[in-house]
C-alpha cells in the first residue's frame, strides 16, 4: 500500500520526467533589432523588415543587408573583405560581424534583455 509520503515522492518524479518534454520558451516573440556600431556612432536596424542600409565610417562604407531575421554585410569597401566571408548571422547565434578596416561592428540585441551578462570590480 501506498504511504502519504509515497504519493508525494511519485508527484515529484512525474513533473522532473514532463518538464523537459514541455516546449522551451520561443524566443521569436521578442523582436529584435540588428546594433551597427561604427567608429562613434551607433545604429539600430529592425530585423522585421528586410532591408539594405548604408553605413559609411569615413570615407569607408559598407552595405548591410537585413533579411529573414538575419543580417550579413553585403559589400564592403576594406580589402581582405572577410566581414563579407563571416556570411549571415542569425539572432540565434552568438558573436559579431567585425570590420576591422571600416571600424563597424554588427551584432543583434533582443528587446527585453539586458546586455549586461557580468559585472566585475
Amino acid at each position: 500500500m501506498f504511504r502519504p509520503g509515497d504519493i508525494l515522492i511519485y508527484f515529484c518524479i512525474v513533473i522532473l520526467i514532463i518538464i523537459p518534454l514541455l516546449p522551451e520558451q520561443n524566443d521569436k516573440n521578442l523582436s529584435s533589432r540588428v546594433k551597427v556600431i561604427a567608429g562613434n556612432s551607433l545604429f539600430f536596424f529592425d530585423t522585421y523588415k528586410d532591408s539594405i542600409y548604408t553605413v559609411r565610417e569615413g570615407k569607408d562604407s559598407v552595405l548591410i543587408e537585413v533579411k529573414n531575421r538575419m543580417v550579413r554585410i553585403k559589400s564592403s569597401t576594406c580589402r581582405d573583405k572577410y566581414c563579407e566571408k563571416k556570411g549571415w548571422l542569425k539572432e540565434s547565434d552568438s558573436g559579431d560581424i567585425i570590420c576591422m578596416p571600416n571600424r563597424i561592428i554588427v551584432s543583434f540585441v533582443k528587446e527585453g534583455v539586458s546586455e549586461i551578462d557580468a559585472v566585475t570590480e
